[in-house]
């Protein structure tokens, strides 16, 4: 009889239990609507440096391509630099864009160095794309480089971003020499008359 009434009990026991969950409730308010905006932005970025990008090299403050006296380092031309576009004497314009996810072009616009009515030829005039993957904390190339070649054009194509328009910061040497390897097609002779040779460089970005 006992027995039965324990029975009895546990059941009655587990029967209040399963009661209790079965009678559980929940209440939830109206969604809650959240918001953030993202700025649209296109934005260009430029450092200018001699001969390396190290920070003690930084001439961005100068805001100028200062090339220096050019001189006849054995080529039987005028450089501004020993080796085509690097060494003493090149500058290193180290360029990003951003643009809010929408693919951009970045290009230069170079007008030829004159002094008075004389010229420098503008094939002795040159820059050269370079990308190094440290500048970039190791990611690789994405989208288009341009050509090396004269600097002395409209609109040349320094880079092209790829569809993301994931950011990337490249490194643009320009210098004046006779080296086809930095894109020369054509030297400043030893007998190029004397004097100060100014010109002008404008970089965009359009997305």
């Amino acid at each position: 009889m006992k027995s039965a009434i324990r029975t009895t009990a546990l059941v009655a026991v587990l029967a209040l239990s399963l009661g209790n969950v079965a009678q559980a409730a929940s209440v939830s308010k109206p969604p809650v609507n959240v918001s953030a905006q993202v700025e649209s932005t296109l934005q260009l970025n430029l450092a200018l440096f001699k001969n390396s990008v190290d920070a003690a090299n930084n001439i961005t403050a100068s805001n100028a391509m200062n090339f220096g006296t050019l001189k006849d380092l054995g080529t039987g031309t005028l450089r501004s630099s020993t080796t085509g576009s690097t060494g003493t004497g090149s500058v290193i314009a180290f360029i990003s864009a951003l643009s809010s996810g929408t693919p951009y072009t970045i290009t230069q616009t170079g007008t030829q160095l004159t002094s008075g009515s004389n010229t420098l030829p503008s094939g002795a005039c040159t820059v050269v794309p370079v990308y190094a993957a440290a500048d970039n904390g190791g990611q690789a190339l994405v989208g288009t480089l341009g050509t090396k070649g004269t600097w002395v054009a409209n609109n040349k194509t320094l880079y092209t971003s790829n569809a993301a328009a994931d950011v990337r910061q490249i490194q643009y040497h320009y210098s004046i020499t006779d080296d086809p390897n930095a894109g020369a097609t054509t030297g400043v002779p030893t007998n190029q008359a004397a004097g100060t040779y100014t010109a002008t460089v404008t970089f965009t970005v359009t997305a």
